[in-house]
C-alpha cells in the first residue's frame, strides 16, 4: 500500500494541478520562505552538517596514524656511558639532535570502530531525518497561518460590507421612530444588532492579529496585502485513516529519525561489547638520534611490530557500560514505539476533523442558500408590509451569520486537508510537487466546495 500511495501521487498531483495557474505570493512561496529561514530549520541543519563531520571523524581510524617528532639543542648527561669513558669528572656536554617516525595502524579492536562508524552513520541519518522532520513541521505552521489570515481577513470583510447594511438599517428604523412609524423597542433592538456585530468585528480583527503574529514567526515578515487561495490537495489525501498510517510508516521523518537512533544505540551496545577483546595494533617506527660518543653516540632504531593490549576492569565497569547501552537501546525502541502510536493518533484525529469539517461545509453551505432564499422571501412580505422593518433586519443578520459561518468552514477544510497531509508527513512533498507544476492562477474558493463533496464521498468509503 506504501509505494502504491506514493505512486499515485506522484502520478496524480502534476495531473490534478495541471490547470491551476502561476502566480507570486502563493502558500507555497511562504512555506518556502518558512523553510529556507526559520531558526529551528537552521539549527536542526547546523546538527546535520555536525553528525556528518563526526561520522567522517570515526570513518578516519580505518586509516594509519602517522606521528613525527624531533629535538635538537644541548644536553648535559652523566651516566654509566659517560662515566666509563670520561676520566676526569665522569660526566660530558654535547649537542644533541634526534628525530623520529612512526606509522600506527589498528589490526583488530573487537569491531569497535566499524561499530562506531556505523552507529555514527545512524546518527547522522536520524538527523538528516530530523531535519526533514522540522522542515515539515514548519512548512505546517505556515501553511495554517497562511489558510488562517485568509479566513480572517476574508471574515473581517464580511463583517464591515455587514455593518454598513446594519447600519442602513439602523438609520431607516431610526427615521420611522423619529416619524411614529416604530416604537423605541424596535429601535433598541436594532442597535443590539449592531452591537452584535462591533463584537464580531473586534473578535474577527483579534484572530487576525493573532494570525499575523503566527505567520511572522513561521515567514519572519508579515503577510502580504493580497494573498492568493491555495490549492485543495483533497486528490493526494488517501482515503481512509488506515491508509494513511500505512504510508506514514514508511514515510514519516520523525519515525525514521526515531528507527535510526534505535539502530545507533543498537550500535552502541557492541561498541560496549568491544572492551571484552585485546586490540592489536601495527607500528612502524625510525628513530635517528646523534650526540657525542662520550654520552651514548648516534643512534638508530627502525621497527616493525605488533602491540597487544589487553584492558581488564576488576570492579565490573565493562560489564555496566554493556548493560547501560543495552537499557538505552530498550529506551530507544520504546520511543520508536511510542511515535508510531503518536503517528496513529495525530492521524485519526486528522481524519475525524477532516470527515466532521467535510460535513459542517456541506451544511453552511446548504444553510447559506437557505437563508437566502428566505431573505427573499422576507423581503416581499416586507414589501407587501405583512413583516416590519426590524423583522427583515433580523432575516438579513441571519443569513450573513450563515455566510460568515460558511467562510470559516471552506478555510477550516483547506487547513484541515493541510493537517492530513502533514500528519502523514507528505505535506511539504505535495507542496513541493505543486509548486513545480502550478500555472497561472489559484483554483477559485469554489472549487474547495467541489473538493468537499469528493472527499465526502472518500469519508463515506472510509466509514
Amino acid at each position: 500500500m506504501n509505494k502504491k500511495f506514493g505512486f499515485l501521487m506522484c502520478l496524480a498531483l502534476p495531473v490534478y494541478l495541471a490547470g491551476v495557474p502561476a502566480y507570486a505570493g502563493t502558500l507555497q512561496d511562504a512555506v518556502r520562505t518558512a523553510v529556507q529561514n526559520h531558526p529551528s530549520v537552521t539549527a536542526a541543519d547546523a546538527g546535520y552538517m555536525a553528525s556528518l563531520r563526526q561520522a567522517q571523524e570515526e570513518r578516519s581510524a580505518y586509516f594509519p596514524e602517522l606521528s613525527a617528532s624531533g629535538t635538537a639543542g644541548r644536553i648535559y648527561e652523566d651516566n654509566a656511558t659517560s662515566r666509563g669513558l670520561e676520566t676526569t669528572r665522569g660526566a660530558a656536554y654535547s649537542g644533541f639532535g634526534e628525530a623520529s617516525l612512526t606509522m600506527r595502524q589498528v589490526i583488530f579492536d573487537g569491531m569497535e570502530t566499524s561499530n562506531r562508524v556505523a552507529a555514527a552513520n545512524s546518527e547522522a541519518k536520524s538527523m538528516k531525518s530530523s531535519l526533514e522532520e522540522t522542515q515539515e513541521q514548519i512548512a505546517m505552521r505556515a501553511s495554517q497561518a497562511y489558510i488562517e489570515v485568509l479566513r480572517t481577513r476574508a471574515a473581517v470583510n464580511l463583517i464591515l460590507a455587514e455593518k454598513k447594511k446594519i447600519a442602513e438599517y439602523q438609520s431607516r428604523i431610526k427615521a420611522m421612530f423619529d416619524q411614529g412609524g416604530a416604537d423605541e423597542s424596535e429601535l433598541q433592538q436594532a442597535r443590539d444588532v449592531s452591537m452584535i456585530i462591533e463584537s464580531s468585528l473586534a473578535e474577527y480583527q483579534g484572530q487576525k492579529e493573532v494570525a499575523e503574529a503566527a505567520y511572522l514567526e513561521a515567514t519572519g515578515m508579515m503577510p502580504d496585502n493580497e494573498m492568493v487561495v491555495p490549492e485543495t490537495l483533497s486528490a493526494v489525501i488517501p482515503e481512509t485513516a488506515e491508509d494513511a498510517f500505512d504510508a506514514a510508516m514508511s514515510n514519516h521523518a520523525g519515525l525514521r529519525s526515531a528507527q535510526q537512533e534505535a539502530d545507533a544505540a543498537d550500535k552502541g551496545v557492541n561498541i560496549a561489547r568491544a572492551a571484552y577483546f585485546p586490540d592489536f595494533t601495527g607500528e612502524l617506527s625510525y628513530l635517528k638520534s646523534d650526540k657525542k660518543d662520550v654520552i651514548g653516540g648516534e643512534l638508530e632504531d627502525r621497527r616493525a611490530v605488533v602491540r597487544m593490549n589487553w584492558n581488564f576492569s576488576t570492579g565490573g565497569e565493562q560489564k555496566a557500560e554493556v548493560s547501560r547501552q543495552k537499557h538505552l537501546y530498550r529506551e530507544a525502541l520504546a520511543k520508536t514505539d511510542e511515535m508510531k502510536r503518536a503517528i496513529k493518533r495525530d492521524i485519526y484525529q486528522a481524519y475525524a476533523q477532516y470527515r466532521a469539517v467535510i460535513k459542517k461545509a456541506g451544511l453552511s453551505k446548504e444553510r447559506v442558500d437557505l437563508n437566502k432564499k428566505l431573505y427573499k422571501a422576507y423581503e416581499r412580505q416586507f414589501e407587501g408590509s405583512r413583516i416590519n422593518l426590524l423583522q427583515l433586519m433580523r432575516a438579513n443578520s441571519q443569513l450573513f451569520n450563515a455566510q460568515l459561518e460558511e467562510n470559516d468552514n471552506k478555510y477550516t477544510l483547506l487547513s484541515v486537508q493541510y493537517q492530513v497531509l502533514a500528519s502523514i508527513g507528505y505535506l511539504k512533498s505535495a507542496l513541493d510537487a505543486a509548486e513545480i507544476v502550478k500555472a497561472e492562477g489559484a483554483a477559485p474558493l469554489a472549487e474547495i466546495e467541489t473538493a468537499a463533496g469528493s472527499a465526502e464521498g472518500q469519508s463515506a468509503a472510509g466509514e
